[in-house]
């Protein structure tokens, strides 16, 4: 019997990092909405493995951001000048500027239903190519909600 038990990534980490190094993948329960449908909050697994050096486009990665939270978003762009362009697949807009040394880990696995996700399906090359498409609506869909509250308010 699993038992579910919620830990903070401060707690984790030193485990995570830890277990990466040796070149282990590390796997837990994804929390959060930002990469919604692809990964479901409290519902898949998802498996990092180590850092590598290559990275594309539509990879998923966990970093750390400055201020110390951990996130898991994909890959936009890769910059010229080595960093990198990241935006979860619920959000619109795009965090630019992330260092390599900010990367902990690459997805490597998903489970879902206690099935594995295969990261390099037709279905996932289909879901990455209309991502700037979902964008655009996500963005549409805020703005016009922004307009309708501020309207609300006079």
């Amino acid at each position: 019997m699993k038992a579910n038990k919620k830990v903070r990534f401060e707690e984790l980490y030193p485990i995570i990092e830890e277990t990466l190094a040796r070149g282990d993948r590390f796997s837990f329960c994804a929390f959060g909405v930002s990469m919604l449908p692809y990964i479901r909050n409290g519902k898949d697994v998802v498996t990092l493995g180590p850092v590598t050096d290559e990275y594309k486009p539509f990879d998923i990665i966990f970093y750390r951001r400055e201020s110390g939270q951990f996130v898991l978003h994909r890959i936009v762009r890769v910059c010229s000048d080595g960093t990198f362009d990241l935006c979860g697949d619920n959000q619109f807009r795009i965090e630019k500027g992330i260092k390599r040394e900010q990367i902990i880990a690459k997805l490597v696995g998903l489970e879902r239903n206690g099935k594995n996700i295969d990261l390099s399906s037709a279905m996932t090359r289909i879901w990455c190519f209309f991502l700037p498409v979902r964008r655009f609506f996500l963005h549409l869909k805020s703005a016009a909600k922004y307009r309708i509250q501020k309207l609300i308010k006079k």
